[in-house]
């Protein structure tokens, strides 16, 4: 067997997140779908099933990775799973031709390529293919993500220890649920609670006096929490956020600024994302109803009483800024409006009813990579120019 090979169903139900990323490049609990489920298969090769627009980025972010060269042979799997311990058991990596389904959905297949793709394709399973029914659990939408982060956090987490720089008067709350990383600075008035879950901080991370971080959480690498920070339950950050004010039950996918007062509950943030002063979203109706979401002309109910914004890549909001409940804010889209937004920001918006200049998009987008070490290259140029192009 060669190894796994990722595939993408319904792409439209992670926007707009997905619009510049796979979706095993979605942040769910510690890691990435892809990043777990190569470590569940231990380190076995990885193949990404994509749209050709990022192609040329995902083959400069991926160097391990195969980018649309399949395999004769391998196992094919969902790229939202979920990597729990014993998902290996369940599907496992080596075997006859099989297909797997949880919940009545296509989950995986192992076989040959071409059976594959009349499998996730056109739906044509082969009437002689043994069919398997298994308890594994997959993400079927972006805000599914938000609400089971936390399942996420508590499926994955591996040890507590203590490695970092921990002021005297620190409190830990069941540290044996805590992980502070090497190099990582937790100044004084701090408290850790791990009581309802695992907390992982890791290594490089600065928190701040008077901040709270209350789990399940994770805090990525070489982050930075400042002063009376409040982490609420069910967080995940990726690597080089900089945080502040109240986050609840919220996803930031890395790189991204919430560096003043202001509340981020039930959101999905994408990577460079700068939240001005006062930023804030509602994440619950004044009806108590449920909440749906609109993107690209698609409205999709949630089933949910309680969703803030989802934000892809890019954003930028003004001082004061004020999402509506359900948001969603397209790539590279800059927003300023008195009052809350409109629910639906498409990408490249500038402000109300009009759209930004590319040339100025990639000279700030430039600008504010570099603050963080990171070449915006011409691949990634080329797939945001796409984007542009689309919107």
């Amino acid at each position: 067997m060669t190894g796994i090979i990722l595939f993408e169903k319904d792409r439209e139900a992670f926007s707009p997140l997905s619009l510049s990323r796979h979706v095993s490049d979605l942040l769910s609990g510690y890691f990435t779908f892809s990043e777990g489920l190569r470590r569940l298969y231990d380190l076995c090769n990885v193949t990404l099933i994509c749209p050709s627009y990022m192609e040329g980025y995902l083959k400069e972010i991926h160097l391990n990775y195969a980018i649309n060269e399949e395999p004769s042979r391998g196992l094919y799997l969902l790229s939202s799973l979920l990597p729990e311990i014993d998902l290996k058991k369940k599907i496992p990596l080596d075997g006859c031709d099989e297909v797997f389904f949880s919940r009545g959905s296509l989950i995986a297949f192992r076989g040959d390529a071409d059976t594959a793709h009349r499998i996730i394709d056109k739906g044509i399973i082969p009437e002689s293919m043994p069919r398997k029914e298994i308890d594994a659990f997959f993400f079927s939408n972006i805000w599914e993500l938000i609400e089971y982060n936390a399942l996420s956090l508590e499926k994955n987490f591996f040890r507590g220890a203590q490695l970092g720089e921990i002021s005297e008067s620190v409190v830990l709350l069941s540290p044996e649920k805590i992980f502070i990383g090497a190099n990582t600075i937790i100044e004084d008035f701090v408290v850790i609670d791990a009581r309802s879950g695992p907390i992982h901080i890791s290594e490089g991370v600065e928190v701040k006096s008077h901040s709270v971080i209350s789990g399940p959480a994770y805090i990525g690498p070489g982050s930075i929490l400042k002063p009376f920070t409040h982490i609420l339950n069910g967080c995940s950050f990726g690597p080089q956020c900089r945080l502040s004010g109240e986050i609840s039950k919220s996803i930031f996918t890395g790189y991204s600024n919430k560096q003043h007062y202001g509340f981020i509950g039930n959101s999905y943030v994408g990577e460079w994302v700068n939240f001005g002063a006062g930023t804030s979203n509602s994440n619950l109706k004044n009806n108590y109803s449920e909440i749906s979401v609109s993107f690209n002309g698609v409205t999709r109910r949630t089933g949910l009483n309680f969703l803030g914004l989802l934000c892809g890549d890019h954003v930028k909001t003004a001082i004061g800024t004020l999402f509506n409940t359900g948001t969603t804010a397209g790539f590279g889209a800059n927003v300023f409006k008195p009052g809350l937004t409109d629910k639906c920001i498409p990408s490249f918006s500038w402000g109300p009813g009009e759209k930004y200049s590319f040339d100025k998009f990639i000279a700030t987008a430039q600008t504010a990579m570099s603050r963080r070490e990171v070449n915006l290259t011409e691949s990634y140029r080329e797939m945001a120019e796409k984007l542009f192009l689309l919107s």
